[in-house]
């Protein structure tokens, strides 16, 4: 269930910028010295309070590097813009109802409420809204090829990191890696989509829920897993191939059932249906992508998007967690 690849605040404590226009990219190969050159470019208009033009270096610079980790070429610059979390509701609304039409909607909540996940009067619709509105911090839009950050109202702007949200490393007012971060995950999923056509394998499995699933699996584990790369500047990808899935699996495997204390009221207040459905792609995606990644290097990922897989792990995640939010991803 993926169109767009999504950040959930669960994961990484995001603050957005709105972006201004950047000149068109030169060069598209990986090029690992123009990259590192950019991030500090970024890093040092950053500092001088500069962020907007900080965020267009650092999607130049990302621009550059990731190639060479992924041994993937971007085909053509990647399409940039912001939307204004205000505004997150009414698309997310407009997703949903183009998913599934309202009869195909209430028979995934009732067939849920019958089975005892979610309270007889519960809206599904209204708390996937609010959830997903809260925590999406940037998306790539697979249907205009379009990477979209978040920008947040001034009054957030303004507000001080909650006591969780410094223990979780959030700090105030623009944060350099935070941003980095994202960028990087997003413009994998945009990489990923320049290769392999993310629509055409999003299209394949809309009707199961089960391959569903494992495809969102393949590539927000993905993102995740060179997101991981970048935090390390492993630009050429060997080390971060070479994480140890079994030590990944174990840490999130202690870290699941708390990840939702990390995000915001709604998604706390969720039912688990919903926190683990949205959670499961980026953790167990992520452990799933370093299994292959240990086995095959990232060659053995190129595969997985020729033939994806069929279905997660039943010891991952029970059956009844395979509702998807809509598929054009509002991205968590």
């Amino acid at each position: 269930m993926y169109r767009r690849g999504l950040l959930p605040a669960a994961l990484l404590l995001f603050l957005l910028v709105s972006l201004a226009s950047r000149p068109v990219l030169a060069d598209l190969k990986a090029d690992v010295a123009t990259g590192k050159a950019l991030l500090a470019e970024g890093d040092a208009l950053a500092d001088k309070g500069q962020a907007t033009e900080a965020v267009i270096r650092y999607k130049r610079a990302f621009e550059q590097l990731l190639p060479g980790m992924r041994k993937l070429p971007f085909k053509h610059e990647v399409k940039r813009d912001v939307t204004a979390r205000e505004d997150m509701s009414a698309m997310l609304i407009k997703e949903i109802d183009a998913e599934m039409t309202p009869a195909e909607f209430r028979a995934n909540e009732m067939g849920m409420k019958a089975l005892g996940l979610l309270p007889r009067e519960f809206n599904l619709k209204e708390t996937m809204v609010k959830v997903y509105s809260e925590e999406i911090a940037a998306f790539y839009d697979t249907k205009t090829k379009t990477m979209h950050l978040i920008r947040e109202p001034e009054e957030k702007l303004k507000k001080p990191p909650t006591f969780l949200e410094r223990l979780l490393g959030k700090k105030g007012g623009f944060d350099k890696d935070e941003n980095k971060t994202v960028i990087a995950h997003e413009l994998t999923h945009a990489l990923a989509d320049q290769n392999f056509d993310l629509d055409v394998l999003q299209g394949a499995v809309k009707q199961d829920d089960d391959r569903d699933l494992a495809l969102s699996a393949l590539i927000e584990g993905e993102a995740t897993l060179a997101m991981l790369g970048a935090q390390m500047e492993d630009w050429g990808g060997k080390a971060t191939a070479d994480l140890p899935s079994a030590s990944l699996d174990r840490v999130f495997s202690l870290m699941m059932p708390l990840m939702p204390l990390a995000g915001g009221a709604s998604l706390r207040e969720a039912p688990v249906i919903l926190s683990e459905t949205m959670i499961f792609p980026y953790l167990r995606g992520l452990v799933f992508c370093a299994k292959l990644a240990n086995d095959g290097g990232w060659q053995a990922l190129n595969d997985a998007y020729r033939r994806p897989p069929l279905r997660p792990s039943r010891s991952s995640i029970p059956r009844s967690t395979t509702q998807s939010p809509p598929r054009r991803r509002p991205s968590t």
